[in-house]
């Protein structure tokens, strides 16, 4: 876990992303965030991230099959989603 911790927002809702994102930084967290699927796949796997919030219906590759790539990746499949 990093200190303070990373989460990963995945949203294509750039108004979702803000609003959630300011109220976990203002609470400590670091926030990084994906617009889509395939974005989140990349991030996670660089960042490592202690959490991903993970929307379902994305444009491109969709929150579903970014959690499946996720799960069957070693390296990225004891992330919390």
């Amino acid at each position: 876990m990093h200190n303070p911790p990373v989460i990963l927002i995945a949203d294509d809702d750039a108004g979702f992303q803000e609003i959630v994102g300011t109220k976990l930084k203002r609470n400590g967290f670091l926030v990084a965030e994906a617009h889509d699927g395939a974005e989140a796949v990349e991030k996670a796997a660089n960042l490592h991230p202690d959490l991903i919030l993970m929307d379902i219906n994305m444009p491109g590759e969709s929150g579903t099959e970014a959690v499946l790539d996720l799960m069957n990746n070693p390296e990225t499949k004891d992330i919390k989603i």
